[in-house]
């Protein structure tokens, strides 16, 4: 103020010092009393790991630094210092700080001896900040700011691109870097452009090259769309307050433009000639992906959603799973609970004729719970007697008695899932896979099992349903899970993204404050927001740091999602504020939303390719109304037996035919003969009686490759009550399947010869579901005879 006397400013100037000091002590203290109870549960957590002889997998690198890092010479350097010298380490810019400290000593020390390091990554596609990952190490060892005494690096930039057309790459161009490089370092449109600008600076994304390389196919163009919409929502308080709610709907549609653009734009791909294994759907968020979900099943368009890939977020699994820890305990009422009232049970009611609704049973428990009749299920053996013993007083008997993979067929014997929800087949089946992979660990404890299930797995595939690459439906997925994918055409849907408020932020402490013998980098935890940190320069530092940390990643997030276009790439963004990415797409393009950009007038046409099959032959479980149950085989003596196996073990070699048979046989006899599999003189005569059942050009024929032919050897498949069937050979053509089962001796009659074909018929059922519109062909070949017979 002016005039104001210098008694007065002095006080204002304490006060604003006081103020700043209040701001620093709160920012320090202010998690002290959690970081103490934090204390008192890891004393205890550390307890429990002892008494149970566990190690996270969080605290591997933990204790390997302070391993390391101790005073006396580790043993893993004489073990691994002295035999590996050579490192490769790829995705490198997703490394941590504390994996590169572990790392280190081992890297200096190859390199001391002649040793190498080779490094593959790309700071421009770090986007795994959460997980700890830190780009900067990559940054700082190409500038020279870090690295090894011994060497100087050599840095080879890969400046082709193999994945995208030049047209689209023309336009990624026209962002990063052209774009982001000439922003304006002062915008009375955007006043954070030059924060971005630095931001972009930080990881190279102002400035690289990349170049298309020429496809063989040059005829077909890429072909690249932004539309930027602004979203325009109701002001719901001026509306009437009694406007019915059946009108949801169209409100709905009103907020959600980009749903009637994502529907159009994926039937016009379809039409144009694509097949919606080439469209990906990417977002930077899980809950937009599940969004998209729901605006193709509404068109009746398959999809694949990849963040609902972990089976135990399917519902139906999450009910089987509530349902086995109800039966490991029967007083868990909350489970019995969830299972009553869950999609499974209420589908298996409707199915059977009994139209009891959810609010029979909601009533029942709430009735129950209040009037304290526990436990809940023998109240509702006793309340609904005949609903128990049809669906519940078998696994009484039997949980406890059965193995666990019986148990849960069991289950889906009772409460047919597969019939109620076909669609979810590959999660019921991926569940039955997930519990024999626990049981062949010796494992079969039900309540290991729910323990199992309820933790994080080390493996991302335990859990995670195998998706073929050309299923025929569209893939949905987060920018994340996209990352190291491409695909023939991208739609991108972009929305607000804000820069997240941190919990909390994390203050090195600096080697004059570290007290502890641990040289693993200690930090304090302080509690920032902008006004906060504006108390000190050194607070401010912190907070922009991470700030600019989060524009990083969020830059390199845009990047990584531009870029995984091959052909064709369409951006939609819905603008509702002006924030990122809409100010920074808004400024390069020099335009206000709502706008559209097209690379070309008219769109490219699609060259279609043929319909590829899938290389790998997956167990599969079909309806038991398909595939009979295996029939009772003829009893044969030891020898029988011994030769029919080491038979199967030689044509299960064989994919095709080799222009040298005697050769490929003698090899495969070899082979056989050293892993034990039989004696060399047994194999060989066997060998010759082959050279002679392949020599007839009957039978020739099915060993030899043809354009779009498929062989399966082996290939097994599953039905509804468990049954395995193994089919010796199958052949995949185009338009038919040829299933093909091997004998040994003469013809069978009689009861012999009834078993085979029943098992024959086995097969050929499962496969007309598996390859619905194809001819399917069995045909029995007697391989001492050279007989072949055919079964339709």
């Amino acid at each position: 103020f002016k005039d104001t006397p210098p008694e007065i400013e002095q006080k204002i100037e304490n006060l604003r010092i006081t103020i700043n000091k209040y701001k620093e002590l709160h920012a320090k203290y202010y998690y002290q009393p959690h970081l103490k109870v934090y204390e008192q549960f890891l004393q205890v957590l550390n307890q429990v790991k002892k008494e149970q002889g566990l190690v996270f997998l969080d605290d591997i690198h933990c204790y390997l630094a302070n391993y390391l890092e101790s005073g006396i010479v580790p043993d893993v350097y004489l073990s691994l210092g002295g035999r590996i010298y050579h490192y490769l380490i790829d995705e490198f810019q997703d490394t941590s700080p504390l994996q590169w400290q572990n790392l280190y000593p081992l890297i200096e020390n190859a390199l001391s001896q002649e040793g190498s390091l080779f490094l593959v990554g790309d700071a421009k596609q770090a986007i795994y900040s959460f997980r700890e990952a830190d780009y900067q190490i990559m940054v700082n060892l190409i500038d020279g700011n870090e690295g090894f005494h011994s060497v100087k690096p050599e840095v080879k930039e890969l400046s082709q691109n193999r994945r995208s057309r030049p047209e689209v790459l023309e336009w990624v161009k026209k962002i990063f870097p052209d774009g982001i490089k000439s922003l304006p370092e002062k915008s009375q449109h955007w006043e954070d452009s030059e924060k971005w600008k630095k931001a972009a600076a930080k990881s190279g994304l102002d400035n690289f090259d990349c170049q298309a390389v020429s496809p063989a196919d040059k005829t077909q163009k890429g072909y690249v769309e932004f539309r930027l919409l602004k979203l325009e929502k109701k002001n719901l308080a001026d509306e009437n307050q009694d406007t019915n709610q059946d009108f949801a709907g169209e409100n709905e549609d009103h907020d959600t433009p980009e749903k009637q653009e994502v529907q159009a734009l994926v039937e016009e791909l379809k039409r144009r000639g694509y097949r919606y294994c080439d469209l990906a759907i990417l977002a930077y968020e899980n809950e937009k992906v599940k969004e998209a979900a729901t605006w193709l099943n509404e068109k009746g368009i398959p999809f694949v959603p990849y963040s609902a890939l972990d089976i135990r977020n399917r519902q139906v699994i999450r009910e089987i799973l509530a349902f086995l820890q109800f039966l490991d305990y029967p007083l868990d009422d909350l489970n019995f609970s969830v299972f009553l009232l869950g999609k499974l049970f209420q589908a298996r009611l409707k199915n059977d004729g009994l139209n009891l609704e959810p609010r029979t049973f909601q009533e029942f428990i709430l009735k129950t719970t209040q009037a304290q009749k526990l436990p809940l299920y023998a109240s509702f053996r006793e309340e609904f007697p005949v609903l128990w013993n049809r669906y519940f007083e078998s696994f009484f008997k039997t949980t406890g008695y059965l193995p666990l993979y019986d148990l849960v067929s069991q289950i889906y014997r009772e409460f047919g899932p597969f019939e109620l929800f076909p669609l979810e087949e590959g999660s019921l089946i991926k569940l039955l896979e997930v519990i024999l992979d626990f049981e062949g660990q010796g494992k079969s404890n039900l309540r290991d099992f729910i323990k199992f299930s309820f933790e994080p797995a080390d493996d991302k595939n335990i859990w995670t349903i195998d998706v073929p690459e050309n299923i025929e439906a569209v893939k949905i997925m987060t920018i994340h899970k996209a990352k190291g994918l491409g695909f023939p055409v991208v739609i991108l849907l972009l929305y607000r993204d804000q820069i997240k408020v941190e919990e909390f932020y994390l203050k090195k402490v600096t080697d004059q404050e570290i007290t502890t013998g641990s040289r693993v980098q200690p930090v304090e935890v302080l509690k920032l927001s902008s006004k906060t940190a504006s108390a000190s320069d050194e607070l401010e530092a912190l907070y922009q740091d991470y700030r600019e940390r989060e524009m990083v990643n969020k830059l390199n997030t845009l990047y990584v999602a531009l870029t995984r276009a091959e052909n064709e790439l369409y951006v939609i963004g819905v603008k509702e504020r002006k924030e990122y990415p809409f100010n920074l797409l808004e400024t390069i393009f020099q335009a206000e939303a709502p706008f559209e950009f097209a690379s070309s007038s008219l769109k490219p046409e699609v060259k279609t390719s043929a319909q590829r099959e899938e290389s790998v032959f997956p167990i599969r479980l079909l309806p038991s109304l398909q595939a009979e149950e295996p029939a009772v085989q003829a009893a044969i003596n030891y020898e029988e037996k011994h030769r029919g196996e080491l038979f199967h073990a030689i044509l299960a070699e064989i994919e095709y035919l080799q222009d040298d048979l005697e050769t490929q046989l003698n090899r495969i006899t070899k082979k056989l003969a050293a892993t034990g599999k039989g004696e060399r003189n047994e194999l060989e005569a066997m060998s010759n009686t082959l050279r002679a059942f392949l020599s007839q050009e009957k039978i020739a024929e099915y060993f030899r490759p043809h354009p779009g032919r498929q062989v399966a050897r082996e290939m097994e498949m599953v039905n509804r009550e468990g049954h395995l069937f193994r089919a010796d050979r199958v052949v995949i053509a185009p338009n038919e399947v040829t299933v093909i089962d091997f004998k040994t001796g003469r013809a069978a009659s009689g009861e012999v010869k009834s078993a085979q074909l029943h098992q024959l018929k086995n097969y050929l059922n499962i496969l007309r579901d598996i390859y619905p519109g194809r001819h399917v062909t069995g045909l029995l070949m007697y391989l001492e005879t050279n007989q072949l017979e055919t079964i339709q």
